[in-house]
């Protein structure tokens, strides 16, 4: 990513953020690499968002943990078991988008990313054994209907 694309970002848009739901790497792109994620999600808060939920599903290891941290002091991990899966495409814009659907729903910032890291880990799981396409296939945002 361009540098001027980081700057203006950290500048004009991170602000306006509700809820800010970078990757491991986009973390790092943002603020650098750190052995503590609540350090590099307290750096990441610095930038001006409300909250973050700082998503672990490039880390490795038996389950996936995420870190929500507000401006208010919060700090929570999710922690939910990996599922071994092909049908992984689109799992941030899907869980952005659930949290934004919730919060739109009278949710806490809080209260949203817990009920949306829960629809996603259900919609992965349920794309689990799909086979759609070639390569890298998405998850099942109806698994509740």
């Amino acid at each position: 990513m361009l540098p001027e694309a980081i700057d203006s970002l950290k500048k004009n848009l991170i602000p306006l953020a509700t809820v800010l739901t970078p990757n491991l790497p986009e973390a790092q792109a943002l603020v650098g690499n750190f052995n503590n994620s609540i350090a590099q999600g307290e750096a990441l808060l610095d930038l001006g968002a409300q909250s973050i939920f700082l998503k672990g599903g490039h880390a490795t290891g038996a389950t996936s943990d995420d870190l929500f941290l507000d401006n208010k002091g919060a700090r929570l991990w999710t922690k939910d078991a990996r599922i071994d899966s092909q049908n992984t495409h689109g799992t941030g814009c899907t869980l952005s988008a659930a949290i934004c659907a919730f919060i739109a729903q009278g949710e806490d910032q809080l209260q949203a990313c817990i009920k949306a890291k829960t629809y996603l880990h259900g919609a992965i799981r349920a794309a689990q054994f799909c086979s759609v396409g070639k390569g890298q296939g998405p998850v099942d945002h109806f698994y509740s209907f």
